[in-house]
């Protein structure tokens, strides 16, 4: 008995050291693992940390920085080009809230770089360099603002040209550097965690296969000792294997199988928690992974709208630069056709102008002509005085003809009064400037006529003066009285030799006025020519710059599309082209703000959809929109056509949503 029972302690004491050793060295590994586990989660989360609650935070503020600034600038500009007293004090006063709004970001990153978290050297000397820009700029803004108020409006313009706006650029640059440093940390830390991550995966990896082989060596190694625990040995197989849910044979039993059993019992929980947190590191690394690919779109899309926004700026100024360009082409036609009318009545007026100048040459032609015969006339009436002189014994008789000489002198007066009534009526045709040589026509007429009449009584005052003449032998003492007629006579010829001297040169006056006159029309004529050619210049001009500004539209609408669409494939992640469109039809329900919308649906993807109808809006706007038989979802207006199309992007839930849903 005793021979029989002394091997029985013997295999329970080799069986226990072996099976202690080995699981032992399993626990070991299964502490290492955790110990290992819990370490890489806290380096990942500590780094999430660093991303989410300063780097982020620290960003954010500085985007608000460049906001202000950004928006400051516009309202400074804004302050020194309009014009309306009301525009200008709303500019004043969206500056003084950009300003506060600037402060109250400052006064909270100044709060997180006193605490020294995470804080580096590179951050204290950008911010430093950012407070230096701001503190030589607001100056700058100030005088602007003032020249401004004072009236200066030129001097402030300088200023915002050649001094604030450079300022406002550096003082942007070194915001966006800030940001940029921040993003480039963000980086440099999540580039540690997905290191650390992969580093976690590839020790689990080891240690789990490290695991399984120590636990078929401890396996085969009791089998070698006790038969029964060939069974347990594959309940350790198969949970090597991932059969978690296998049954522990000897659970239960008071000796080393038992204990065995117990510990392949903690070896199965252990390996579950394992599972656990493998399920738990890829959640993790998932949620990391939409966390930076959400920040990827959002920078995206701001910068999409912005650079829609500008682009649809660019090209409005380019249309109303067109209107303005037709306006004027038309203006300036209108001007050529004007000064082609102006053109044809001047040269009519020169005609008109040289008719009346050559009736005035005639005119003057016929009153030099009656001068000489009344200088011919006062030359006969002094030789007859003379004559007289000889024979004042026989003059005497004939007093009855110096009576009737005396009515011709009568009519002579009567002729030269009607003369000079024809001067003034040819002044008053001449001043009148209008069918100027009808008048001067008629006053021709009318001098004629008065020569032929002053020649007929000046052939009467020759047969009464043949009259005297025979009867001289008879009338000698009437001599006397002819003589004093006769002397008479000569001092009315005097007289209207005077009148008609006048009446010549009042007609010389008119000549000279119709040819300066003419003269001036000539001129119109030249200048209206000139006036002509520079207008059609001038509308071809027009025209030339309404095609420029044209073609600049279309640039800047090609420009928009190409940085859209390579900001769009830079990056697979933000990329919502990628996605399949599918082509829907149908109507559906688009609520902005408030403002309800029946619309055509276009094409519909995983990103967005496309519509088109009556709809007011802007990008950036967001709101909802309904398809038929379908709930209600979040968009947002990323692009909007002049044909009345509108692109509609979904928000990140109802993209996921949508994605799932097909």
């Amino acid at each position: 008995m005793q021979a029989n029972n002394a091997p029985l302690p013997r295999r329970r004491a080799v069986l226990r050291p072996r099976l202690a050793i080995g699981f032992s060295l399993v626990l070991i590994l299964l502490v290492v693992l955790g110990g290992v586990a819990i370490h890489r989660v806290n380096v990942i989360a500590g780094s999430l940390a660093t991303i989410n609650d300063t780097n982020s935070v620290k960003q954010r503020y500085a985007i608000n920085f460049r906001g202000s600034v950004h928006d400051r600038a516009i309202s400074v500009r804004d302050v020194v080009l309009v014009t309306e007293a009301a525009e200008r004090a709303a500019a004043l006063a969206e500056i003084k809230r950009l300003a506060a709004f600037y402060a109250d970001s400052a006064l909270k990153l100044d709060a997180m770089m006193a605490t020294g978290a995470e804080v580096t050297p590179q951050e204290i000397q950008i911010l430093a360099s950012i407070k230096a820009t701001e503190v030589r700029t607001m100056p700058l803004v100030d005088q602007v603002i003032a020249l401004q108020q004072k009236g200066d409006g030129a001097a402030a313009h300088r200023m915002l040209l050649e001094q604030a706006r450079p300022a406002f650029v550096e003082w942007l640059a070194r915001i966006n550097q800030f940001i940029d440093l921040q993003e480039a940390k963000n980086g440099v830390v999540a580039r540690a965690a997905r290191g650390v991550a992969e580093g976690f995966q590839t020790i689990m990896l080891l240690l789990i296969a490290a695991g399984l082989a120590m636990g078929i060596g401890i396996a085969f190694w009791a089998m070698r000792a006790v038969a029964p625990l060939s069974a347990l040995s594959e309940t350790m197989l198969r949970l090597s294997r991932g059969e978690e849910q296998a049954d522990i044979p000897g659970h239960g039993r008071r000796d080393e199988v038992g204990a065995m059993a117990e510990a392949v019992e903690v070896f199965r929980s252990q390996g579950m928690e394992a599972q656990r947190l493998r399920v738990q590191q890829e959640a993790d690394r998932i949620a990391a992974r939409k966390s930076q690919v959400d920040a990827l779109k959002g920078m995206a899309d701001q910068v999409e709208n912005k650079t829609l926004v500008a682009m649809n700026e660019i090209a409005s100024n380019a249309r109303n630069l067109v209107v303005d360009a037709q306006a004027m082409a038309a203006a300036t036609a209108r001007v050529d056709r004007n000064a082609t009318v102006v053109g044809a009545a001047a040269v009519q007026s020169l005609s008109v102008a040289e008719t009346v100048a050559a009736a005035a040459e005639e005119l003057t032609a016929s009153i030099r002509g009656i001068t000489e015969q009344v200088r011919e006339a006062a030359e006969v009436s002094r030789g007859t005085a003379a004559d007289s002189a000889q024979t004042e014994a026989v003059i005497v008789a004939l007093s009855a003809a110096v009576g009737e000489i005396g009515d011709v002198t009568n009519l002579i007066q009567q002729i030269a009064g009607k003369t000079n009534l024809l001067a003034l009526n040819a002044t008053i045709e001449a001043a009148r400037a209008g069918d100027a040589g009808k008048g001067f026509a008629v006053v021709a007429g009318e001098v004629k006529e008065l020569a032929s009449q002053t020649a007929t009584a000046t052939q009467q005052i020759s047969r009464h003066i043949g009259a005297v003449r025979s009867r001289t032998n008879a009338a000698v003492e009437t001599v006397r009285r002819i003589a004093e007629s006769v002397a008479r006579m000569d001092q009315l010829a005097a007289s209207l030799a005077g009148a008609v001297g006048e009446q010549n040169s009042a007609t010389q006056e008119i000549a000279r006025s119709i040819a300066l006159a003419t003269q001036a029309a000539r001129d119109v004529t030249d200048n209206i020519g000139h006036v002509s050619t520079d207008a059609r210049e001038a509308g071809l001009r027009a025209a030339s710059t309404e095609v420029a500004i044209t073609k600049l539209a279309d640039n800047a609408a090609q420009l928009t599309n190409q940085v859209v669409e390579i900001l769009r494939t830079s990056v697979p992640e933000v990329d919502r082209r990628s996605s399949a469109r599918s082509p829907v039809g149908g109507t559906a329900v688009l609520v902005l703000d408030g403002r309800r919308s029946e619309v055509m649906v276009g094409n519909i993807s995983s990103g967005g959809m496309s519509v088109s109808g009556d709809v007011i809006a802007r990008i950036g706007q967001r709101g909802t929109v309904t398809l038929t038989g379908k709930p209600p979802m979040e968009v947002e207006v990323r692009q909007v056509s002049e044909k009345g199309k509108v692109g509609l992007s979904f928000t990140v839930e109802q993209s996921q949503h949508f994605g799932a849903a097909a």
